[in-house]
Formats: C-alpha cells, structure tokens, sequence
C-alpha cells in the first residue's frame, strides 16, 4: 500500500500535473511538474541528463541496503527524478521487512511487544493514506510540520484507532457466526466440543482485551483516577 501511495502521487505530479495551466495553489509544486515529455523534443541532451539522473535514482535506492541519501545529491537536475529515489527506497525497505517477516515465521521467533507493535504501525496504510489524501488537496504542506512531534504523534494515534475499528468489526463478525456454530454442533451431536471452542475462543477475546488494558495500547484505563468502565457497542 504504501508502495503504491507513492507510485500514484509520481503519476499524479507527472500526468496530471503537466496539464496546463496550473492552478494558482498548485504553484509550490511547479518545481516538480516542470518535466514533461513534450519539452524534450529538442533537447537531446536534457533527455539524457533526465534519463541518468533516474537510472542513479532507481538504481541506488534498490542496491544501496542501508543507506539513505539525499535524493538531491543523486538528482540535482530534475526533482521529478528524485522521486524515483523515494519510492525505490520504499519499495527496498518494504521488501527487507517482508524478508525479515517471512525469515521469522519460517524460524518460529516470536517478536517482543515492542518490536511487533513498531512492524504492526510502519506496515499499516495509514500514513500513505494521509499524504494522499493531502495531496488530493493540492496543498504542499511543509515537511518540518510533518516531522514535527505533535503531527507524529497525532498520526500514530489515528493508526491506532484505525486498527481498533479493525478489532470491533471482526468482533462483531465473531459474535454473529455463534449461533450457526451452535446448530452445527446440534446437527452432529457435538454440542459440547462446540460450546468448548466457543468457550477458547472467548477466553483469548478476554485474554487480549485485558492485556491491551496492561500495555495501555489503546486505552489508558485506569481506575484509580475516576475510570470505571469501557464500553464497546458492536451494532445498533
């Protein structure tokens, strides 16, 4: 997802952006929408110079496994071509942590909390989304604000509710499939090992919502200072 983010804002600076006019709050972006194919008709040498300046951009970012530079220093020429720099780094690191993944599972490693909670939000589609959704908006927002503490910190608690959404809707699809379970269960006459999955599985329900309220991943439920209970609806 994030991946394909990045592709699709590449295309929408290249494509669409090339159109002219520009708009007038389109303009902090003309820097980047300067390129476009047509502009090379007679200049050999413009085209070239663009086409080293990707083939640097794609290349380092893919080879280069632990480094990340300045995409300005590989491209000086063309911003655009630097943008092939940012998203071949991410299409790398993407791939070293599928990679990493994969080698886990295959090992049989469990991840400490912290470990698994830092992969669960960098893979999430959330930030992506947010930058799309801004440049949707043609508005260059300065990226000091988006480094910025507060705008981190802001985005990891929208990821957060994200996936807690997540949690509640396949809850309620838990809840519903009871039922149908139970009349299996009666149709085979194995009402009792049916009742006894139910009741693991809603153990490990119970067992994860007390231990989300331990580690205060998403709620910071504390008693002790007038917090008496949470109350999740699932439906109307």
């Amino acid at each position: 997802m994030r991946v394909f983010a990045l592709y699709a804002t590449w295309l929408f600076a290249w494509d669409d952006g090339t159109n002219p006019p520009i708009p007038a709050n389109f303009e902090p972006f003309a820097h980047l929408i300067a390129v476009d194919f047509g502009d090379f008709d007679e200049g050999y040498q413009q085209r070239e110079l663009l086409r080293i300046e990707t083939s640097n951009s794609i290349r380092k970012s893919l080879l280069d496994e632990y480094t990340v530079e300045d995409p300005a220093h590989i491209a000086p020429n063309f911003a655009l071509a630097q943008s092939f720099y940012m998203i071949g780094v991410q299409v790398r690191e993407s791939t070293k942590l599928i990679v990493k993944l994969q080698n886990c599972f295959e090992k049989g490693v469990i991840f400490g909390i912290d470990e698994y909670m830092a992969l669960r939000m960098d893979a999430s589609a959330i930030y992506p989304t947010i930058a799309l959704s801004l440049l949707s908006q043609d508005m260059d927002v300065p990226e000091w604000l988006l480094d910025h503490t507060l705008a981190k910190e802001m985005m990891r608690h929208i990821n957060i509710m994200v996936s807690l959404d997540n949690d509640i809707v396949s809850a309620r699809h838990e809840v519903e499939l009871e039922p149908r379970l139970l009349k299996i269960g009666a149709e085979h006459d194995i009402i009792d090992k049916v009742h006894a999955f139910l009741r693991c599985c809603k153990n490990e329900r119970i067992g994860l919502i007390n231990w989300l309220y331990t580690i205060k991943r998403y709620f910071d439920f504390r008693p002790s200072n007038g917090n008496t209970h949470i109350e999740v609806t699932l439906g109307d």
